[in-house]
């Protein structure tokens, strides 16, 4: 399982959060840049993952895409939002008290 950061060039607001936010939960994610893609290469891209558009963060769990609505995109690239997002897709873990 993997973060993949599908990137246009546009802004790097999402990209930063992002990167913030797995630091600090000790977490790696990709960059691939969609707009350096052939055409076969998005439809090739887009057997995986399925995206709409960029930038948006997609969660790859056993190879696979669960789902666009999963994604988190530029309108909703909050800290909060990713980081709900990771505890949703299990990357990260809640503590538990002992």
């Amino acid at each position: 399982s993997f973060v993949l950061y599908l990137d246009d060039n546009s802004d790097n607001l999402l990209e930063d959060t992002l990167d913030k936010v797995l630091k600090e939960n000790n977490l790696e994610g990709f960059r691939l840049n969609v707009n350096k893609l052939s055409d076969k290469e998005k439809d090739e891209l887009k057997l995986v993952v399925d995206y709409t558009k960029a930038p948006s963060i997609a969660f790859i769990i056993e190879g696979r895409d669960p789902s666009v609505l999963a994604h988190v995109t530029y309108e909703y690239s909050t800290k909060d939002t990713i980081v709900n997002h990771l505890k949703d897709l299990g990357f990260i873990k809640e503590k538990t008290s002992e």
